[in-house]
């Protein structure tokens, strides 16, 4: 090969010989398809990786709000009930009103 030229048609070759006295096998690939191949495994590992992050991510912020309207569900119950006691409270006013409005009238 001269001095300043480049052989673009290198391949790799892949020899598979056998332990018996089978035929050997050879394949032959240009270098080019190597580089592609890394390229394809490296896109699909960076692309693994996020989807895997995306994937715990959102799993861990499931659990923090599910912890988080667990909590509100209490604090929703006891409101319930503070405000059940409230209207009895607003009931026995409102009757102790009327009758003291009737007291009223009467004197």
């Amino acid at each position: 090969m001269k001095k300043g030229q480049h052989n673009y048609k290198s391949i790799y070759t892949l020899m598979m010989i056998p332990n018996d006295e089978d035929k050997i096998k050879t394949y032959n690939f240009p270098k080019w398809t190597l580089k592609v191949l890394t390229y394809i495994l490296v896109s699909l590992l960076i692309i693994t990786f996020i989807f895997t992050y995306s994937f715990l991510d959102m799993r861990k912020q499931y659990a923090k709000k599910s912890k988080n309207i667990e909590r509100l569900e209490i604090i929703n119950d006891k409101q319930k009930l503070q405000i059940d006691e409230l209207k009895k409270y607003t009931q026995d006013i409102k009757e102790k009103i009327n009758h003291l409005n009737e007291l009223e009238k009467e004197v």
